[in-house]
């Protein structure tokens, strides 16, 4: 039972949070403040009203407030809705090697359990270094990116068992009691992947297993106990058997890209390749056909549909992500969210075998664009670059967050920088919830 899957994370995300060092710490402080804007950015996105009304008609009342929401909800409904909100526009961060989202399961979860039990700044901090340990370790060695191919979309599949362990963290339980907590979440892996439309299910999987991990962790509370074994043969389905722990002792929240475009992950490349080819002077939108190549496995979460039925698969699409390329927008996500007919070139996404070598270490993409009466011009890249700058990151944040609250947004950046010394977590909510109301975000 030491060699399995779950004891092992939950050993390795132990010894990092009890062994990390200051600069770490600074840098937990910068992830959770771009996770913030990403919240505060989807609660204004098109989907939000029906989500709100899907909470209404199965739990109408409840003692955590939304943020957003008028009505209070359950403690799984408020974490289900504010991790589903965080993702709605896919700017948040991600391990590209992991292929997981950890800011949408773990940063909600944490944040309600800890204004729920009292949690200081450094505890909530603790959590969230954890549940990132736990979500990515997860991710790396139950097979990652190729996941997508075995129709598995992985920050879905594994997210709840960085919820978990956060959660468990957070109320106080020992290794024996975050194992379980890990544990249990385990039996609610769950988040499949198709090839139609993504629609809100998609997003709604994020936001279940955030929720099914915060409630994993109570359960081990409780003294419910789950089967620790339940992953050591890997994902159902997958015919890949989980890989040895990662030796390095880096906290992987390190490896945690800041995203630069709201795009599905895998056409981030293809937006680097697309900037790339312009500051050459490329005229991509007089191409008369624009050619994105991805790794195979990748291509199954994205498509070039000129047409999209709303803002998830307009996220997923080549189409719409050359498209804001032409209009100067690769970085605003209300474009995304409105560009259902984009004026773009023609775009093929073509599935490439050699750039499916590059995984799970990159996600290249190559982009090759015909323009009239000339011959291709292809743009390779091995990956898309991160926001690594602190500047950089808080002016992320600063416009996603945009009007909605325009004098909370400094606060929250001093209270994200000094965390650790942060003497209750329940102060971020505070601020969240007094400044983006209905009545703020219409």
């Amino acid at each position: 039972m030491s060699g399995s899957l779950v004891p092992t994370i939950v050993a390795r995300a132990d010894a990092v949070v009890d062994a990390v060092d200051p600069s770490v710490r600074t840098r937990v402080g910068l992830h959770l403040l771009d996770a913030l804007g990403c919240l505060v950015a989807g609660v204004t996105h098109p989907s939000v009203a029906p989500l709100r009304r899907f909470a209404d008609l199965v739990d109408e009342a409840g003692p955590v407030p939304v943020l957003g929401d008028a009505s209070p909800r359950s403690l799984r409904t408020a974490v289900l809705l504010e991790s589903t909100y965080l993702h709605l526009d896919e700017f948040d961060a991600i391990h590209s090697a992991g292929a997981v989202v950890p800011p949408a399961v773990v940063v909600p979860a944490a944040l309600a359990v800890a204004a729920r039990v009292g949690s200081s700044g450094r505890d909530l901090a603790d959590a969230l270094l954890g549940g990132y340990e736990v979500v990515v370790e997860a991710g790396l060695r139950l097979g990652g990116p190729g996941l997508y191919a075995y129709r598995w979309w992985p920050t879905a599949a594994l997210g709840a068992l960085g919820a978990a362990w956060a959660t468990a963290r957070l109320l106080g339980l020992d290794e024996a009691g975050r194992r379980q907590a890990v544990a249990l979440a385990a039996h609610a892996s769950g988040g499949p992947i198709g090839g139609g439309a993504l629609g809100e299910g998609h997003y709604l999987a994020g936001g279940r297993a955030a929720a099914c991990g915060v409630e994993a962790g109570y359960q081990a509370a409780a003294g419910l106990r789950g089967d620790v074994t339940l992953l050591d043969e890997g994902l159902p389905g997958v015919a890949v058997p989980p890989t040895p722990p990662t030796g390095s002792s880096t906290p992987h929240l390190l490896g945690c890209a800041v995203k630069r475009y709201p795009f599905a992950r895998p056409l981030h490349a293809a937006l680097a390749a697309l900037d790339h080819l312009s500051a050459e002077g490329t005229p991509v939108a007089k191409a008369r056909r624009v050619e994105v190549h991805l790794p195979a496995p990748l291509c199954r979460f994205v498509t070039d549909t000129r047409s999209p039925q709303g803002p998830a698969e307009a996220a997923a699409s080549a189409t719409v992500a050359v498209a804001a390329h032409v209009a100067g927008r690769t970085r605003d996500v209300t474009f995304i969210r409105a560009a259902l007919s984009p004026a773009a070139p023609p775009v093929e996404l073509v599935p490439a075998e050699d750039l499916t070598e590059d995984l799970p270490a990159r996600w290249s993409a190559r982009v090759e664009v015909y323009l009239p009466d000339a011959e291709p011009v292809r743009a390779y890249v091995g990956d898309a670059p991160s926001l690594d700058d602190g500047r950089e990151i808080v002016e992320k944040y600063q416009r996603n967050v945009g009007a909605a609250m325009p004098g909370p947004a400094t606060e929250l950046i001093e209270l994200c920088a000094g965390l650790d010394e942060l003497s209750s977590a329940a102060r971020l909510r505070e601020v969240l919830l007094a400044t983006v109301t209905p009545t703020t975000i219409g």
